[in-house]
């Protein structure tokens, strides 16, 4: 998910987690949210392994809860929250090349049929995104 950053690369590893939400100043409906899909501690394991065999520092977290780069996609695409999750972050200096590394090192889990899902946007401008004038968009 694009909405957690760290110095390694770290996945949740945990039977379940938390919804964290990670933003402010929506209704309060947008804090009522409730999705209670379990983690996947296995197939976590499976992650972390193969991003270890492929030489990439990797670390778990077992009780970071999952912010809503993953359960907003998450709610829409599985609504019975019937789907384990494995959330992992994003690197903090944001190498393209590493990231590409940590890709190819997790295609081998597609053929297993681990659903690979990348969230968020590279940016939040949403004065930006929402503005219908252009003078307010060229600020």
């Amino acid at each position: 998910t694009a909405h957690w950053e760290e110095g390694e690369v770290t996945v949740s590893t945990g039977a379940s987690a938390p919804l964290l939400f990670d933003y402010s100043g929506f209704p309060p409906e947008a804090y009522a949210y409730r999705y209670a899909a379990p983690g996947a501690p296995r197939v976590a394991a499976e992650v972390l392994g193969a991003l270890r065999q492929a030489g990439i520092v990797a670390r778990a977290d077992s009780s970071r809860g999952w912010d809503h780069g993953v359960f907003v996609p998450m709610m829409l695409m599985f609504p019975k929250a019937d789907v384990p999750i494995v959330q992992m972050s994003l690197r903090s200096d944001q190498q393209a090349t590493h990231h590409l590394a940590v890709g190819a090192a997790l295609q081998g889990l597609r053929r297993q049929g681990v659903l690979i899902v990348g969230s968020g946007v590279s940016f939040h401008n949403f004065a930006y995104f929402f503005a219908r004038d252009q003078a307010t968009k060229d600020r």
